[in-house]
């Protein structure tokens, strides 16, 4: 390994790591509303399942993203 080379990020070890790290965020939103007492008026579970497959699939997306930036600017 030459001084000064990097590995290339994988693709998709940055999505699937990118979505762990929004299903974990979904999660602690979630311990917050249930410990500050705020329930949605909505259908609870319609509520949860939107943001934990929002904040996995967005934060996944961003994780791929950086993963190409990183990759193409070396």
């Amino acid at each position: 390994m030459k001084y000064g080379y990097a590995r290339r990020w994988s693709r998709s070890n940055s999505a699937f790591l990118g979505a762990f790290l929004g299903m974990m965020i979904a999660a602690a939103h979630q311990v917050h509303h249930a410990l500050a007492g705020e329930i949605p008026n909505e259908s609870p579970l319609a509520h949860i399942f939107l943001e934990l497959v929002g904040l996995a699939a967005g934060t996944a997306i961003l994780g791929a993203a950086l993963a190409e930036i990183r990759n193409r600017r070396q």
